[in-house]
């Protein structure tokens, strides 16, 4: 899930988210046989060395304090808090402030069990994270991007790979240029990135990217319009999670996308106008009836959902407030 001066414009406005796999010894036809679909998956990433060291590529993205707006719609005035489910559909607050002056959260648990938040840092208009044991008591996690010497790196979004590493998509704002791009990442330990080559897919005015592994490809979600609630969501396919190719267009109600797949086999993708609504699919493409499933407060808007399923079996929304 972006933001800026006004949220939902094209990137003059708006603000906002391994290699490959190990070598090892092909599987026998009858092992093939066996494997999940989404283990026959092949990920084409840059090669890995042993030792993975992203400070080895030079300065992190500069990290300069800005001047925020006089208000409001900008990270500087949002704030962060949580929601839990049992099944992904129907959800309760938890009502805790989770992180004040952050925007756009994305929200990791690693394999032992930590949590890691990524948002638009309020202060410096880029990416940064907390760490946290519970998922609700947050301190700073200073993540930076190595190698990646523009400002502006938002709206941060994190898939985990095969081989133990994480990808972030992140949108890069850039001003000399009509469209807007996807770029990533990629991480050992969630804190310390290090900078991909190349754009993963671009197109004027989007933002917000959201990356699924459906089967043998991987789908990425963006949108672009003047606001969340009159807004269009873009999908885009690649087989290797790194070269995407434009699929189609299509409208749920709102924009800022999260998608994920619940414990039926569905996909349900959330997304926000004024208030957080649900749909579901089987395809990922075909979506059924909305419903509210975050509603607003006094005046508040409610936008930008992240969802994970914790390693307990609880659902668990990170979402903004502005």
């Amino acid at each position: 899930p972006s933001e800026g001066t006004t949220e939902g414009e094209s990137i003059t406005l708006s603000e906002s988210q391994a290699g490959p796999e190990p070598e090892s010894q092909l599987p026998s036809e009858g092992e093939q046989g066996q494997m999940e679909e989404s283990d026959q998956m092949p990920e084409e990433t840059p090669s890995q060395t042993e030792e993975f060291t992203p400070q080895a590529a030079g300065s992190p993205n500069p990290r300069i304090a800005q001047t925020p707006p006089t208000c409001c719609n900008h990270p500087y005035y949002h704030s962060v808090y949580r929601a839990v489910s049992s099944n992904g559909i129907s959800w309760t607050k938890t009502g805790g402030l989770i992180k004040n002056r952050a925007s756009v959260p994305a929200i990791l648990q690693r394999e032992d069990g930590s949590y890691i938040l990524y948002y638009v840092d309020g202060i410096y208009d880029t990416v940064d994270c907390s760490v946290s044991q519970d998922g609700t008591n947050f301190s700073a996690g200073n993540c930076r991007i190595y190698g990646f010497t523009e400002e502006k790196a938002w709206d941060p979004y994190i898939v985990k790979l095969d081989d133990g590493f994480y990808r972030m998509y992140f949108f890069a704002p850039s001003f000399e240029s009509s469209s807007n791009r996807i770029m990533s990442a990629i991480s050992e330990d969630g804190i310390n990135w290090l900078q991909e080559e190349g754009i993963r897919f671009e197109q004027p005015g989007i933002i917000d990217p959201v990356v699924v592994r459906m089967g043998n490809t991987w789908r990425m979600y963006v949108w672009y319009g003047e606001e969340p609630s009159a807004s269009t969501i873009v999908s885009a396919v690649s087989q290797d999670g790194l070269n995407f190719i434009k699929e189609k267009e299509f409208k749920v109600g709102g924009g800022v996308p999260e998608v994920v797949k619940l414990d039926s086999g569905q996909y349900a993708i959330y997304y926000c106008g004024f208030e957080i609504e649900v749909r579901t699919s089987a395809d990922g493409l075909n979506w059924g009836n909305g419903q509210t499933v975050i509603y607003g407060e006094a005046g508040k808007i409610v936008c930008d959902p992240s969802v994970i399923k914790d390693i307990n079996g609880q659902w668990l929304m990170y979402y903004k407030v502005q």
